[in-house]
């Protein structure tokens, strides 16, 4: 499929403790799209049942791909609140009030060239595109709703950030966009590839634009 879309890559999102029936057939599905060629690559990442939002914690790793799923629903005019929920718990205890935000039991993240093209599942209106339908149409051959647009959108330009078109900087062989926090490295061939785990800006050394 790399060659008439580009390369297709799926970052599967499941709770480890979850992984039952039919998120394992969901799990199979993808496995035998990749054995097949329907897509490129197979990434399978666990994450928990929730997430504090409240406190000092901001570089938590589901936290920030909840983020970047995020905007990239707002740019789509789509929302993904559900499957993610924000939930706000109060202490019996204390009274205290936090904000929590759970995760949906699997969540698909469809990268085109290492650029973000699609998350499901995800709301438009009152049309909601799910994970069965979505391996489904993979299983066929096909490409999954917003991903075929993906594809044949134009590639931002060099040296500008993919999730937000805003200028990025670089050092120490990272480039980052100090806006949304993006991270990448640069792959064969001049793409990027994305690197979440060096998020946390204090790891990072980037004092001059990137050209």
């Amino acid at each position: 499929m790399s060659n008439a879309t580009g390369e297709l890559t799926i970052a599967c999102h499941v709770r480890p403790t979850q992984l039952l029936e039919p998120i394992d057939a969901h799990v199979e599905t993808l496995k035998r799209c990749e054995r097949e060629g329907h897509i490129d690559g197979l990434v399978l990442r666990s994450w928990p049942s929730e997430v504090s939002l409240s406190g000092s914690v901001t570089s938590d790793e589901t936290i920030e791909t909840f983020r970047r799923f995020r905007r990239w629903a707002e740019r789509q005019g789509v929302s993904i609140c559900p499957p993610f929920e924000r939930r706000t718990r109060v202490s019996e205890i204390t009274n205290e009030r936090r904000e929590i935000l759970r995760t949906p039991l699997v969540c698909l993240a469809i990268y085109v060239d290492d650029r973000l093209g699609a998350v499901f599942p995800h709301t438009e209106g009152e049309r909601t595109y799910g994970v069965t339908e979505v391996t489904a149409t993979l299983r066929a051959g096909d490409l999954p709703p917003r991903v075929d647009e993906a594809c044949r959108s134009e590639r931002v330009e060099f040296g500008t950030c993919p999730d937000c078109a805003e200028p990025i900087v670089s050092g120490q062989g990272v480039l980052a966009c100090p806006d949304c926090r993006w991270t990448a490295t640069v792959a064969p061939g001049g793409r990027y590839r994305d690197v979440p785990g060096l998020r946390d800006a204090s790891a990072l050394t980037v004092g001059r634009q990137f050209d």
